[in-house]
């Protein structure tokens, strides 16, 4: 039963991550050119709101402590700000396509790797006539990357040849947005960022460490139960995503959001750059439904972890963002079509088949 609720968990996740982009993809966000750090501060906002929202939802039940604070949920939203920022930072680079592939393929080994070998999360073994133990777990982990792969490269094929790096460099459906609309103003991207072998390097590497924050995000959750009470015996309220630990996960990002921000108005002081504009008649009402639908997705995302572990849930999470957004891409903007649409479906039908696969090899 707590497989498949940490599955069911795991992929509601991945499906609010996969959905809140199509808020920042209408045309007005895309035409304002709005910097990441302002829709970063739209989920930190979100995600602080939520996090007061269950402690009062806890002080209306009477529950007794109200809040215990945790500095490993500090700890795992500092991991989660640089999630966001090299991740926008790489689609200039090496398109939209690339970015998340790399971000979700590196995110979902990373955690396998680290909650097998460090929190010595249990499969499913099975032996042979002969004696011999063997996983199937890897396999599937395999097949499901191998079919995130597919959702992204397999409509390119379909709908114009492209080989070597510029398929990977190419976006998933569409051009993405401008550089100057995604670009951290610190650190802008030359205009033919794409173009260069340097540029794409660049790229690939943000979004390896993209996803090296995004297992350390979530496998500080996991650390998190290992260690002592921090207060006598409120262990257990301390680190309950549904109480005091989204609350001081809000609190770690509000205040690691606003260094960020401090630094870029440091930097853009020294080089004479003007601040980004908040522009809330464009972005209020986008940026909250995105923040909203992120916050979300981090809490069933977290709640999962917590429950099943971060090796196949992270590789669940991972694929349902990659098929959710892919979705709205084919039903919404109406990006690919064809023969490109329906390699993703097969591509989608080995993912999902896989994701389910994977689920029945967790250990006792």
């Amino acid at each position: 039963m707590a497989a498949w609720l940490s599955s069911g968990l795991a992929c509601l996740g991945g499906a609010c991550i996969g959905t809140y982009p199509i808020f920042v993809k209408t045309a007005p966000v895309l035409a304002a050119q709005v910097h990441p750090l302002v829709f970063q501060s739209y989920k930190t906002l979100c995600t602080a709101l939520l996090g007061a929202l269950l402690l009062s939802a806890r002080l209306l039940g009477g529950a007794s402590p109200l809040f215990v604070f945790s500095p490993w949920a500090v700890c795992s939203a500092a991991a989660w700000i640089p999630v966001g920022l090299t991740t926008i930072s790489s689609v200039p680079r090496i398109g939209v396509g690339a970015a998340m592939l790399v971000l979700a393929g590196s995110t979902s080994l990373i955690s396998f790797a680290i909650s097998v070998a460090f929190f010595h999360e249990p499969l499913k073994a099975r032996v042979t006539p002969g004696g011999t133990v063997y996983y199937l777990a890897p396999v599937y982990l395999a097949t499901t990357l191998g079919g995130m792969a597919g959702l992204v490269l397999l409509p390119r094929l379909f709908s114009a040849p492209k080989r070597g790096a510029q398929l990977l460099a190419a976006p998933l459906l569409a051009p993405p947005p401008p550089p100057a609309a995604l670009s951290l103003s610190l650190m802008p991207p030359p205009a033919d960022a794409r173009s260069t072998a340097g540029g794409q390097l660049l790229g690939y590497a943000l979004s390896v460490c993209g996803g090296v924050f995004q297992s350390l995000q979530y496998a500080l959750v996991s650390y998190a139960k290992t260690q002592p009470p921090p207060q006598g015996d409120l262990h257990a309220e301390a680190y309950d995503p549904l109480g005091s630990w989204t609350a001081s996960f809000g609190l770690g990002a509000l205040a690691v959001t606003a260094v960020f921000g401090g630094l870029l108005l440091l930097g853009g002081r020294w080089s004479g750059t003007p601040p980004p504009q908040l522009q809330m008649e464009v972005v209020f009402f986008p940026g909250m439904a995105a923040g909203v639908l992120y916050a979300l997705g981090l809490l069933t995302s977290t709640l999962a972890v917590c429950i099943g572990g971060g090796g196949v849930v992270m590789a669940q999470k991972s694929a349902s963002a990659l098929l959710v957004s892919g979705a709205w891409g084919i039903l919404w903007f109406r990006e690919i079509e064809g023969r490109a649409a329906l390699a993703w479906c097969a591509a989608a039908v080995v993912t999902m088949a896989s994701v389910v696969l994977l689920g029945f090899e967790k250990g006792p």
